[in-house]
């Protein structure tokens, strides 16, 4: 991120998160535009709705995340009430869980200027829910919290579509990275090592590991590969020489700079047709080719057969990764073409700015000086 002379704060906005730092969509969709946006002029408070600590022990089977709950929802509701003068608020899915949109909508936001920001299709997490007394209460949640702002912002076209019914004052804003964190040049590669599979994820999105299983047991059976897990806890894959590392902000670019080659596979589903394909441009950044499954937003990262492939199949899978396997200039080629494609459109200093637009038209102020 370039560095920039700090402005004189003239636009006030309550950033209300659903996660802290240890939250990997507050932190790519909100925190890490922080230091840029008041770099900009905008004075930038944040509120968390759930502490520091919640996501390790909802995603990583740690009993006792329940509890944590109503101090949640407390810390939240008092911030609501006591929001104090903001010229806008900027909302990351919603502002309560689970609560009805129109007591959302008509109690905690009436008459405030708010923006809304999704990264996921979180309406499909009420409208398809397997409880039919949450389907009835909550599907329309997220498209009334959408039609009253002044503002939605989407993290994919999937989801832009779904905002755009109800609100057509709706913005892709693609999930992006901090460049500067990124390798300015293309890591070299220790001929001798494995041909080294990478994912990046959470235990929240280990799962779809499972769905190309059978072609990664196949290839790494027959082949010197083996697969670097990095995030999520072990589960069961019937693939030989899987490596499980645990996540850190300091070591994801080191493990993301070792690979050969990043994957992303996805379940054809509504869920996943809403997933920003954030993974993709970690795995370029690094100047990686990539393979993933043509769902959603994959196919609009995935140029096939210039910066990595779209596999569907089995039989798809194996034959990217046997492509990439034989020929390594190939595999340099499409890296680089993927790490052209992230500086031109994937970074925060890309957009940053679409951003701070939007914050200050939903404001009702245009006024920078």
């Amino acid at each position: 991120m370039k560095p920039v002379p700090c402005m004189q704060p003239n636009l006030k906005v309550l950033f209300l998160t659903r996660y802290g730092s240890d939250g990997a969509s507050s932190r790519y969709r909100t925190l890490q535009f922080l230091p840029w946006l008041r770099n900009h002029g905008v004075d930038c408070t944040v509120q968390s709705f759930f502490g520091q600590g919640y996501v390790s022990k909802r995603f990583g089977g740690t009993p006792g995340f329940l509890a944590m709950l109503p101090a949640a929802y407390w810390r939240r509701i008092r911030r609501m009430v006591s929001r104090g003068a903001f010229d806008l608020i900027s909302v990351e899915k919603e502002v309560f869980p689970y609560l009805p949109g129109g007591i959302e909508s008509g109690i905690f936001l009436k008459n405030a200027r708010y923006t809304v920001d999704y990264d996921d299709a979180v309406y499909h997490r009420y409208d398809q829910h397997h409880n039919r007394f949450i389907r009835t209460m909550l599907a329309d949640k997220i498209s009334s919290v959408m039609a009253g702002a002044k503002a939605v912002t989407a993290g994919s076209r999937y989801i832009l579509d779904y905002a755009r019914r109800y609100n057509p004052n709706s913005f892709l804003v693609p999930t992006v990275i901090d460049l500067s964190l990124y390798p300015d040049t293309e890591p070299p590669m220790i001929a001798a090592h494995p041909f080294l599979i990478g994912w990046i994820g959470s235990q929240a999105t280990v799962q779809y590991l499972k769905s190309v299983e059978d072609a990664l047991e196949e290839f790494c059976s027959t082949r010197n590969a083996r697969v670097l897990v990095i995030g999520g806890n072990p589960i069961p894959l019937r693939v030989p020489s899987v490596e499980w590392v645990p996540w850190s902000r300091e070591n994801e670019v080191k493990w993301l700079s070792a690979i050969h080659v990043g994957i992303m596979p996805l379940k054809r589903n509504p869920w996943s047709m809403g997933k920003c394909a954030f993974k993709l441009i970690q795995y370029m950044a690094c100047w990686k080719p990539v393979v993933a499954s043509p769902v959603g937003e994959n196919n609009r990262v995935v140029s096939h057969g210039l910066n990595g492939y779209l596999a569907d199949t089995k039989e798809e899978w194996i034959e990217a990764l046997n492509d990439l396997y034989r020929d390594s200039g190939r595999c340099r080629e499409m890296g680089r073409a993927g790490r052209r494609m992230v500086e031109e459109r994937y970074h925060l200093d890309a957009v940053a700015p679409l951003v701070l637009d939007i914050l200050y038209s939903a404001s009702g102020s245009r006024d920078r000086s």
